[in-house]
């Protein structure tokens, strides 16, 4: 009788054990389903969440770039000395604010000619500009009593270097520069000691005492026959 009874607890138990196994196959089924169902695309698993949703969009790099672009193409440099020209050219004006502070000329090595020299400057310890904004620096010289480019403008974010080569030479006729400086971002609305500086100075070629006599015999004729072709 024990052992007929112990056979049909154990069959009851067997049966139990299957029923709850059915279940749990039926409720994974269902959780299978449903996780398929809702998939979603993992993000990329390198980088931050920036990188993925923006650092790394095409859209982003692409409106990144038309924006960095369309601020190139506003930006003249002919543009902006034709807009403030009588402000850059005004020969009693000179700022107090520096955006640059180190100005050294120094000959170019590479040449044999002694007009021709290396200007570099420094942008000053206090000057504090944004990750994407630059100075733009102009560099002009007075000839016949009106200031014309005497390089290209150059734009820089700790220093400038840039090649030049100067009209005038020997300690009888110095070079007149001036400097303009300004952040780039502001080429819209530019104004004197606030966002732009303007410096001149003086700068001599030194050349030995004949030479200096060639070259200003030079500058006479050179002088001379502009105002013949002038007069023509």
């Amino acid at each position: 009788m024990a052992r007929k009874f112990l056979f049909v607890a154990l069959l009851f138990i067997l049966i139990l054990a299957g029923s709850v196994v059915s279940m749990a196959d039926e409720d994974n089924s269902t959780v299978l389903n449903n996780d398929n169902a809702n998939t979603e695309t993992p993000l990329e698993t390198s980088g931050n969440l920036f990188d993925n949703f923006i650092g790394n969009s095409p859209e982003y790099e692409t409106a990144a770039a038309a924006a960095e672009d369309a601020v190139d193409e506003a930006y003249s440099a002919e543009a902006v000395i034709e807009r403030y020209g009588s402000l850059f050219f005004d020969e009693e004006v000179q700022s107090e604010i520096k955006f640059i502070n180190i100005i050294n000329i120094e000959h170019d090595g590479k040449s044999k000619n002694v007009r021709d020299c290396m200007i570099s400057a420094l942008v000053a310890d206090d000057v504090d500009l944004d990750y994407d904004e630059s100075l733009v620096l102009m560099i002009f010289i007075k000839k016949d009593n009106k200031f014309e480019p005497l390089t290209d403008p150059v734009e820089g974010y700790a220093w400038f270097l840039t090649k030049v080569s100067f009209p005038n030479a020997g300690k009888d006729n110095p070079n007149h520069m001036r400097f303009v400086v300004f952040p780039k971002n502001s080429y819209n609305n530019l104004e004197l000691n606030v966002n732009l500086q303007i410096t001149d100075m003086e700068h001599v070629v030194v050349v030995p005492k004949l030479k200096e006599y060639l070259i200003n015999a030079q500058q006479s004729l050179k002088r001379f026959l502009d105002i013949i072709y002038e007069s023509e």
